[in-house]
Order: C-alpha cells, then sequence, then structure tokens
C-alpha cells in the first residue's frame, strides 16, 4: 500500500482532484447489477420499520474465478503505486489518505516517461480536435486517469503508442518507464502534435476501487466512455448563464429556474417568451438575446397570473400544450392590439376565467373517448382554454384574426 504518512504533503493536490476522482469511482461501482440470489452478494441493509423499502445494494458480484483475477491485479496495481510514488521521474505525490496519487504529466514526460493508449480503444474524430483547442485555450481543468503498464498487463489490456506519437513507429523498449492513458486519450494524441514544453499543466489519477475493493481496469474504461449523457439544450442554457454571469437576460435565467423546478424545457421557453416552440440550440448559443426575448415583460406578467392561479398544482402550466395554447392565444391579440395593450386584455381573460372551479377541471383533465379515438390530457385541457378564450373573445368583442 501507498505510505500513509505523506498524506500531510498533498492536501492542495486531494482538493483538486477528489471529486473527478469520486465520480469515476460512482461510475464502476454501478457497471455490474447485484445478483442477489448469489452467495457472494451482500444483502441489501434491512429495516425494522415495517413496510419501508430496503436501501439498494450497489455491490458488483464476481465468479469466484473472476475475484482471483481481481485479487491479482489488485496486488499488482497498488504494488505499482508504491514503486511510482517512490520514483521521482514520474513527478507522482498521494492523496486520499494514500490510496491514489496525482501525477505531474508535464514533469514525467520531461523525464522520459512514455505515454500509451489502449490498442483497443474509440477514435476521436472531431472531438478531439475540439477538446484539444479548448484544453490549449482554457487549460486542463480536470486530470486524466493513468495506469502503467504492468498494471495494464495484469488486466489483459494490449497497449500500443499514439497515432500522433513522432515515435509511433518505435517499440516500446521492455524496460522503458510509461504510462497507459485510459481516460483522456483524445487529449493526449492532440498534445502530441504541440511541442511538450508548449503544453499547458496536465495531471493525471489512478483508476479508484470499486465498491467491491477491487480495481476492475476494462470496466473502468467502459463506464468513462459510455455512461456519458449528452448536453440537453437546457444545459446549453446553463451554459450560458455561467459565461454571462450578472449580465445574464433574466428570461434565461427564469427558463433555467423553471426547468429546475420540474418545468418540460418547451412549457419553460413558451413562458418566458411567449412563443409557441422550444428556444433551438443555436439560439441559446448565438442567438439574439433581445429578439429573444422581445415579448418578455409581457410573459412575465403572464406568467404570474397563471402561477398564482395554478399554484395548488402547477402540472398543467409545466407541459408543453398547454403553454403552447397560451402563447398562441396571446399572439392573436397582439398582432392587433400590440404587447402592451394585448397583454392587458390577456390578464384580464386569464383573471376572468381562471376560477376555481375552472382550474381544478384544468388540473384534474383525464383522457376522454372521441369520435375519431382517444383525446389526451393535454389535448383536454387546451380544448378548455380555448373555447375559454374564443367565449371571451366575443363577449368583449375584441378584434382577432
Amino acid at each position: 500500500m501507498l505510505k500513509k504518512n505523506e498524506e500531510a504533503t498533498n492536501s492542495v493536490a486531494q482538493e483538486t482532484v477528489s471529486s473527478e476522482v469520486n465520480g469515476v469511482n460512482d461510475q464502476n461501482s454501478t457497471v455490474i447489477n447485484p445478483k442477489k440470489d448469489s452467495p457472494t452478494s451482500k444483502t441489501s441493509k434491512e429495516t425494522s420499520d415495517a413496510g419501508k423499502k430496503t436501501e439498494k445494494d450497489y455491490l458488483p458480484v464476481y465468479s469466484k474465478e473472476e475475484e482471483e483475477r481481481l485479487a491479482f491485479v489488485k496486488s499488482i496495481v497498488e504494488e505499482e503505486m508504491d514503486k511510482i510514488l517512490n520514483d521521482k521521474a514520474y513527478s507522482a505525490t498521494p492523496f486520499s489518505n494514500g490510496a491514489n496519487a496525482i501525477l505531474d504529466l508535464n514533469t514525467a514526460v520531461a523525464n522520459g516517461i512514455i505515454l500509451l493508449t489502449p490498442e483497443v480503444n474509440r477514435t476521436h474524430g472531431k472531438d478531439e480536435f475540439t477538446t484539444g483547442e479548448s484544453l490549449m485555450r482554457h487549460g486542463a481543468q480536470h486530470p486524466l486517469i493513468v495506469i502503467s503498464r504492468p498494471m495494464a498487463e495484469a488486466a489483459g489490456i494490449k497497449v500500443v503508442r499514439f497515432s500522433n506519437d513522432p515515435d509511433k513507429d518505435k517499440p516500446v523498449p521492455d524496460d522503458a518507464k510509461a504510462l497507459v492513458v485510459i481516460d483522456g486519450n483524445g487529449r493526449i494524441n492532440y498534445l502530441y502534435d504541440i511541442e511538450p514544453n508548449l503544453w499547458p499543466e496536465i495531471t493525471a489519477v489512478f483508476p479508484r476501487k470499486n465498491r467491491a475493493g477491487y480495481y476492475d481496469i476494462p470496466t473502468c474504461i467502459n463506464c468513462i466512455n459510455t455512461d456519458v449523457s449528452k448536453w440537453k439544450t437546457q444545459d446549453f442554457v446553463q451554459k450560458l448563464i455561467l459565461e454571462e454571469g450578472a449580465d445574464t437576460h433574466e428570461g434565461w435565467k427564469m427558463i433555467n429556474q423553471l426547468v429546475r423546478q420540474g418545468y418540460g424545457y418547451q412549457s419553460a421557453c413558451q413562458l418566458a417568451t411567449l412563443e409557441t416552440d422550444r428556444i433551438q440550440k443555436n439560439k441559446v448559443c448565438a442567438g439574439d438575446t433581445k429578439t429573444i426575448f422581445l415579448h418578455f415583460e409581457s410573459a412575465s406578467k403572464v406568467f404570474e397570473v397563471l402561477s398564482e392561479r395554478f399554484s395548488k398544482d402547477l402540472t398543467p402550466i409545466k407541459t408543453k400544450e398547454f403553454t403552447k395554447e397560451v402563447s398562441a392565444q396571446w399572439k392573436l391579440l397582439q398582432k392587433n392590439y400590440g404587447d402592451s395593450e394585448a397583454t392587458v386584455h390577456y390578464v384580464n381573460f386569464l383573471k376572468e376565467t381562471l376560477t376555481d372551479i375552472f382550474v381544478k377541471s384544468i388540473q384534474e383533465a383525464k383522457v376522454v373517448k372521441g369520435t375519431k379515438g382517444k383525446i389526451s390530457k393535454d389535448e383536454v385541457r387546451k380544448n378548455t382554454l380555448q373555447k375559454a378564450f374564443y367565449q371571451y373573445v366575443g363577449k368583449h368583442d375584441l378584434k382577432i384574426d
């Protein structure tokens, strides 16, 4: 095991990487589903309260042969960590009570450490260039994950040089000191096209043990590359808010807040803009905010009434079809009366129409049978509001096209 008395030298390193490394550990712990009838799996924690659910068991379950193999890998990993910590060429510092280490890869490469990649690995394509550009421009904001060559061999992972390595056609000497990158291959491959003295500060850590106490490295690689959620458009709204800070338009803040409160992204957009669709990604990333939120003042007034009248159950205004109908009705008035007067009329319509009984009928809407099949709850709500709107328009002799 790593030397625990070195822990005091690395508090800064621990703070820097703990969240990233813990993320890897969390991924590893959920890859293999527990077999609850297996004698090697731990049972969920039982409680004395009748009817209370037992806690989920996240323990990976392995066969006897798999456990023997992983026990061997564990011994090699721990042995290698000790060697690397005691070898100044790797520029490694222990953290997490000596259970891991952070490596200064700039120094390691300058000291002759070779960086390798798994032979079986996905190609990165355009994202390698995009990530590499960001890395050089904004710095490396989280560490890579690496293992030593003996660790890779113990785990049955064949390794090769990077495709951009100037020495890619040369064999790796058996006695060469090397590290295998298991997370960050695209970044390192990009950097191999740049002089090492121009690299930003690059750090790396070793994999974490999984919940069973093993270094299941192939599974770790799979988790890193497959258990990734693609960004949704609302995630880019958060990115915009982070980038613009205090200068962010209130409309973006409103959309983000509503999404966090359980509103659908499209309904949040419609409530903040009084348009009849979501704000597309290209508009979020490079649109004209003034144009996007041209009707924000009116939207805020309409939303204030809706949220107050539906306060006991906001479900209807969290859905896209109902809020789309609200926007469509306001637009019919706005076309003839302009924003200000149309908003006065529409707010009056909502206040007059959204009585407790009416709101309850919207909230409790159910699927109904129609002449051409079933009519969804959303459609029922929309039709109910639409009928009330046209009655109001006729009653007050308002002009709509």
